[in-house]
């Protein structure tokens, strides 16, 4: 993300928030949301994920992967 993306991202994403910010397909980030080690959490019928989470979760990503 070229911007900061504190001031980018809303503060609290649905799939289809990140599914922009990664660049991925709306089902990706669905399946994503579902799985174990993502920090989403559900509220009523929807998954979300705050933004300091997200952030968090990305950096994480990036060590693991090595980048």
């Amino acid at each position: 993300m070229k911007d900061n993306a504190r001031d980018v991202l809303p503060l609290v994403l649905r799939p289809k928030d990140a599914a922009e910010a990664l660049g991925v397909s709306i089902d990706y980030a669905r399946r994503l949301f579902h799985s174990p080690g993502f920090p989403s959490v559900t509220i009523g019928k929807r998954r979300v994920i705050t933004q300091e989470s997200f952030l968090i979760w990305l950096e994480g990503m990036r060590v693991y992967n090595g980048t």
